[in-house]
């Protein structure tokens, strides 16, 4: 697995990993957020990814996203990521 970037943060579920990454030291504005989500059953499939100018502090128990990230599921990713300014 390779991220391209600066990594912010990251966290690991059961069955996800999600590392967030950024241009700058921070996600939003020109800091340029992503956050990827690797499957742990399959690290060298590509990820989830979904622009965030949030930080990532943490997410569900359950975290099982969808690959790649549909726009109309893009909303639930974005819920299922307990994210704060």
């Amino acid at each position: 697995m390779e991220v391209s970037g600066l990594i912010l943060g990251r966290v690991l579920t059961n069955d996800s990993l999600a590392i967030q990454t950024a241009q700058n030291y921070y996600p939003g504005a020109e800091g340029q957020g992503v956050i990827s989500v690797y499957p742990l059953s399959n690290l060298a499939d590509k990820p989830s990814t979904i622009s965030s100018d949030h930080w990532l502090i943490g997410a569900s128990p359950g975290l099982t996203p969808p690959v790649p990230v549909l726009p109309h599921r893009r909303q639930r990713l974005e819920h299922l990521f307990r994210c704060s300014r």
